[in-house]
Parts: C-alpha cells; structure tokens; sequence
C-alpha cells in the first residue's frame, strides 16, 4: 500500500502513518516544519518493514501542494490512500480574526483538502481511499476554535462533494471525526486541557482514530463514502 499522511510528523497524523506501516508498504509524511519529529516517525515507519519519505510543505500553499505530489510522482505512479490530517492550529474567536488570518484559517483548514487532492487525482485508482480528519468542532462551538472549527466544517462539506465526483472512478472520500484528544498541538490551544475518561471507560488515544482510518482503506470499506465517522467514545451522547 502507498500511503501519504499531511500532517504526519506528530499527534494523531502520526499514529495513522505508524497504524498503516505495514511491511512492503510506502508511507509519505507530510510535515511543515519540524524535521526532527518527522525523521523520527520515518524511522518508527521503517522499523516497521515499511519504505518512508518525509516531504516537508505547507498545506495552505497551492505551489507547495503541488510540489509535495510532484515529489511522491518521482517514487511512485500511484497512492491507495490520502489520510489528510495537517491543520494548523492557533487560539483565536470569530470576531477577534480579521479578514487575513481568517482566510488564512481557511485556506490551511478547509480549503487545501480540494488543492491536495486535484494535485494527487493523477495519482488515484479505483479503490484508493480518501480521508479527511476532522472534530467536534464543526458542529460544537468552542472558545478559541474558530481558526479550526469553521474551517474544518468546510472540509467536511468539500469531503462529500469529492465524493460524489469521485465516485465513478473508483475513488472513495470520508471524514473521520473525533472527540477531544490532549496531543502537543491542543496543549500549545489549551494549556488547560486535561486528559478525560469518555463513557466506554477510558480517555480517547490517537490510536483509536488511526485503527479506523486503516480499516476505511481496506476493501472491507469498499462501499463507504462521502460519509462522516465518529470516534470519540461515547463523549458526545452525554455533551
């Protein structure tokens, strides 16, 4: 399987690019810009039996979207699957962002999963799959997530119009959903935040999205897309 995870250096991108390191398969790590971090996930990646490759770009810039898939083009014809997972992350409400840090918001958040995948289309077969990670805050206001949670809503919308184009070629497109995690980047948003049991009995770990994401890009999910896929559990039945 050849695999590129954006956002796969650190937190919840990470644990998919490990989930998904099976031997003979090929991950591609998206990173902006912590090298060290990225190198350690190659070599947890290769430890594996798994081939890696650390490309560093920022999502929110289309040239650079662009080169990223021109990379992955010189080692391979094909990507089973796309695990969109980079967000950048910063404190902010709706109405303290002026129109250029909102638009910024926009373009890292929502806006780069339709340019990443128009870049990779080239790279796509029928069965690759497609997924988005997203969270409660699309639906569930929060203070300071209005640089994620809005963005993040159009993604989600995005999401399901490529899958609906998509479709006809074989290409599947979800979003995964999940409920709080305390990873570096919520720390660095919410210094305050603390790790919580959810109702099935224990607090929610990056593994536990990774483990859907990989089951979403097996055949076994063949006839699921434009769907959107909660893992938090249990956390939003009790608010």
């Amino acid at each position: 399987m050849r695999v590129l995870v954006t956002g796969g250096g650190k937190g919840i991108g990470r644990a998919i690019a490990l989930e998904l390191a099976q031997p003979g398969s090929e991950i591609f790590i998206n990173y902006r810009s912590d090298d060290e971090a990225a190198g350690q996930v190659i070599r947890a990646v290769e430890e594996r039996g798994a081939a890696g490759h650390a490309i560093a770009a920022d999502v929110a810039d289309v040239g650079q979207l662009e080169q990223l898939i021109a990379e992955i083009r010189h080692h391979t014809t094909t990507l089973d699957c796309i695990v969109h997972c980079a967000v950048q992350a910063w404190r902010a409400d709706a109405l303290e962002m002026d129109h250029t840090a909102f638009a910024a918001a926009v373009a890292a958040n929502g806006a780069s999963l339709l340019h990443l995948v128009r870049a990779a289309q080239p790279l796509l077969q029928r069965g690759s799959s497609i997924c988005v990670l997203s969270s409660h805050g699309t639906f569930r206001p929060a203070a300071g997530y209005a640089a994620i949670g809005p963005p993040k809503a159009l993604a989600e919308s995005l999401a399901r119009y490529l899958a609906l184009e998509l479709a006809p070629s074989g290409v599947r497109v979800n979003v995964v959903t999940c409920g709080p995690i305390v990873t570096q980047a919520a720390r660095s948003l919410f210094p305050d935040a603390v790790t919580r049991d959810t109702p099935l009995g224990r607090p929610l770990a990056p593994s536990d999205v990774a483990k859907l994401v990989a089951f979403l890009a097996t055949p076994q999910a063949e006839m699921i897309t434009g769907q959107t896929l909660r893992v938090d559990g249990g956390s939003s039945l009790v608010g």
